[in-house]
């Protein structure tokens, strides 16, 4: 699962692709202010190994890496 905190509603971008740079999982969603918890299953993500999510909001982007076990 991803976890991210908005200080205000607004357009998030979440992307997760691999060392590559192709796109596994995508989603572009409006979310409220707070607290939020993306939750992916192996289904959806169908990958093992290193991945690298980015989230983009307000202009602004964050990538961070995670591995995904089989």
């Amino acid at each position: 699962s991803i976890a991210f905190q908005l200080p205000v509603s607004g357009d998030v971008s979440l992307t997760i692709h691999s060392l590559t740079g192709q796109v596994i999982y995508q989603v572009d969603k409006n979310y409220s202010a707070g607290l939020h918890n993306v939750e992916l299953s192996k289904e959806e993500l169908d990958y093992a190994g290193v991945l690298y999510y980015t989230l983009q909001y307000e202009g602004e982007s964050l990538t961070k890496q995670m591995i995904i076990i089989e």
